[in-house]
C-alpha cells in the first residue's frame, strides 16, 4: 500500500530556492489511472529556465513541482487498466503542477499515456527518453495540419526506412540529448553519411549510436563546411539537424550546406 504523503522538490514561489518537503500529497488513482513509484527523474533545460527566470505562461501556481521525464515501478493500477500491471516498469512524460510532475516519489498518471521499460534499459536511460524523443521527432515526423515538420515517412510507414537510403545529414549538436536521438533516428532511415558535430571525447559515442563520422563543434564555420565535402563523398548534404539552436551560428553553418530543396530542422 503506498503512502499519503511523499517526499518532493517543491518551488514554493516564482525564482525561490527550492525546498524539499515530506508532506507533499499521494493521490489515489483512478480507474483508468496508474500509480507509479518513480525511481529515477531526469533534469531538463526548461526546469532549470523556470527555477531561474520564472515560470511565464507555463505556470499558473505555486507551490510549484518540477519534472517532466520520469520512470518507475507501477504500484497501484486503477479498476479499468489493463494495459499494465503492478510491478511492470514504466516510464512517463509528465506536466509541471501538483500531480503529474516527476520531482517527487509518487505520481498517478493515465495508463494509456505510459510506455513499458524494457529489462536492458535502466531507469535512469529510461526517465530521459520522452521528453528528448518527443522534441527530437516533431520537426521531422509531425503530420497534423500546421505541424512545423519537414515531414519525412516515419519509419512504421512504407518506404519509411527506404526512401531517404544513401541521403547525406548534418546533425549539428549531436551529444546533445535530442541530438542523441536524431542521430539514431536518421540511422533508422537509412540516411549515409550521418556527420554530426561534438566534442571530440563523445565521437566513439556517437559512432555507436549511428553516426559515421563527428566533426570538432569548436572548428570553425569554415573549416567545418570544408570537412563535409570531404566527408560526404561529394554528395549534397540534403538533411540539417540543429539540436543546439542556441545561439544561431550553428542553423547559420547548416543553411550554409543544405542543398537545395533540403530539409532543415531545428529545436
Amino acid at each position: 500500500m503506498a503512502p499519503t504523503t511523499q517526499k518532493a522538490l517543491v518551488l514554493p514561489a516564482e525564482k525561490a530556492p527550492f525546498q524539499l518537503v515530506a508532506d507533499w500529497p499521494v493521490l489515489k488513482p483512478g480507474p483508468s489511472d496508474v500509480l507509479i513509484k518513480l525511481v529515477s527523474a531526469a533534469l531538463n533545460p526548461v526546469d532549470a529556465y523556470i527555477k531561474a527566470l520564472g515560470g511565464g505562461p507555463l505556470v499558473s501556481k505555486y507551490p510549484l513541482v518540477l519534472g517532466l521525464d520520469g520512470a518507475g515501478i507501477v504500484e497501484e493500477v486503477g479498476s479499468e487498466v489493463t494495459n499494465v500491471a503492478k510491478g511492470d516498469r514504466v516510464l512517463v512524460s509528465g506536466e509541471f503542477g501538483d500531480n503529474r510532475a516527476t520531482f517527487k516519489e509518487y505520481l498517478t498518471y493515465p495508463a494509456s499515456e505510459i510506455a513499458k521499460v524494457p529489462a536492458n534499459i535502466s531507469f535512469d536511460q529510461a526517465a530521459t527518453i520522452p521528453l528528448a524523443f518527443a522534441t527530437a521527432v516533431t520537426p521531422i515526423w509531425a503530420s497534423e495540419d500546421g505541424a512545423k515538420s519537414v515531414r519525412f515517412t516515419p519509419p512504421w510507414e512504407a518506404g519509411g526506412t527506404t526512401k531517404y537510403a544513401g541521403k547525406a545529414a548534418l546533425v549539428l549538436g549531436g551529444s546533445t540529448s535530442v541530438g542523441q536521438f536524431v542521430i539514431q533516428c536518421a540511422r533508422m532511415q537509412g540516411f549515409a553519411p550521418i556527420i554530426a558535430t561534438s566534442s571530440p571525447r563523445n565521437a566513439a559515442f556517437l559512432k555507436s549510436l549511428g553516426a559515421t563520422d563527428v566533426l570538432d563543434r569548436s572548428l570553425p564555420p569554415s573549416d567545418i563546411k570544408s570537412a563535409l565535402s570531404s566527408l560526404a563523398g561529394g554528395k549534397p548534404i540534403e538533411y540539417v539537424y540543429d539540436a543546439w539552436g542556441r545561439d544561431g551560428e550553428s542553423a547559420r553553418v547548416g543553411y550554409s550546406v543544405l542543398a537545395r530543396g533540403g530539409a532543415f530542422a531545428t529545436v
